[in-house]
């Protein structure tokens, strides 16, 4: 399916914090049902930086069962010219070209209810959680959230004051644990990173609390980076909870992982895209995105790092590598869907479907 982006003002800018700022958008009657989302799934902006054209994939942090607009929250993150621009420099009115939303990292929708949600977030990892968070108190008035949540300060924390609200609102339903790895004197919460260790006996002393949700019905969604997310997910594993009830995001990809082929060659390929079919060579140092944009040919992508699917289209015949394949799911994987930015040719007769 062809990614389309379209233009969209910005309805209201929320300064979070310092550092991060939410942006709603006012979404067109006529394209309300192309911008329908879930909770967990990301949006792509289209950015003109000095002369080129930037593209970003941004969790949305609005809930839909609350009927919100469409929002997202973005950090200004150290060297980061297009999350410097737009937390600096775009405000109300502002138009913005917007790609509708995509993504799995979702509730599943065969989920038990009432459900358990234990939601393990680091810094930015926050933005898709709030939702899902919001979603899950709305959703079943006895499903229980548990939110683990690591910051560097408290100025830092993104929906502080909301979460405290909502802790309030729910106080039979939602549990915050809140972890500072530079606190001021005066916090009086959890001091250090969450370390496997503790996340365990946390877990254990709350979830013993209440028993009447089973272990089949407790989902985890962990957002925040690689290596912080493995830990986590081992020590879920080790607990024994089902590891097919692991949902995991990433804004970054394991930079240490390396392709399976030491050396790939010049492959010609076919694209089936826009009602067409187009053959090009892909460079043996290059991959399918990058080889395509070298001919002339737009296809969709965005991260460019395998963490989005933006860039997803099904492999119909040959065989390909991917170096990274974050943004699929195994299911996706095994249905014959490819990374096309990490996609190199291993044939010379791979078709690859965008019109799927």
């Amino acid at each position: 399916m062809v990614y389309e982006f379209y233009k969209v003002k910005i309805k209201d800018r929320i300064q979070e914090t310092p550092e991060s700022v939410s942006l709603v958008f006012d979404i067109p009657n006529e394209l309300k049902e192309l911008f329908h989302y879930e909770s967990g799934q990301y949006i792509n902006l289209k950015i003109h930086l000095d002369g080129q054209e930037e593209r970003r994939a941004y969790s949305i942090s609005s809930t839909p069962a609350l009927n919100e607009d469409i929002k997202i929250t973005i950090k200004d993150i150290e060297g980061g010219k297009v999350s410097k621009y737009i937390t600096n420099s775009l405000k109300d009115g502002d138009e913005v070209e917007v790609g509708t939303p995509l993504g799995q990292f979702t509730i599943p929708g065969d989920i038990p209810k009432p459900a358990r949600f234990i939601l393990i977030a680091a810094g930015s990892g926050i933005t898709p959680l709030f939702s899902i968070l919001n979603t899950a108190l709305n959703s079943h008035p006895e499903n229980h959230v548990l939110l683990f949540y690591s910051n560097r300060t408290e100025e830092g924390i993104i929906f502080h004051k909301p979460l405290e609200l909502l802790k309030h609102q729910h106080p039979n339903q939602l549990k915050i644990f809140n972890f500072l790895s530079m606190p001021n004197e005066d916090w009086n919460q959890f001091r250090g990173r969450i370390t496997p260790e503790i996340f365990s006996q946390l877990l254990k002393e709350n979830i013993s609390v209440e028993t009447s949700i089973p272990i089949e019905a407790t989902h985890f969604f962990l957002c925040g980076p690689n290596q912080f997310m493995k830990d986590i997910e081992s020590k879920i594993i080790e607990l024994k909870f089902p590891s097919t009830n692991i949902h995991k995001e990433s804004f970054t990809t394991d930079a240490s992982i390396k392709p399976a082929v030491e050396e790939y060659e010049d492959r010609v390929i076919t694209l089936k895209i826009y009602g067409e079919e187009l053959a090009f060579v892909v460079e043996s140092d290059s991959n399918v995105v990058i080889s395509a944009q070298n001919n002339g040919i737009m296809i969709p992508y965005s991260c460019q790092i395998g963490a989005c699917s933006t860039c997803r289209a099904k492999l119909i015949s040959g065989k390909v590598d991917m170096t990274i394949s974050d943004g699929l799911t195994q299911e996706e994987i095994d249905r014959g869907y490819v990374l096309t930015c990490q996609a190199h040719p291993l044939t010379d007769d791979v078709v690859l479907d965008f019109d799927y």
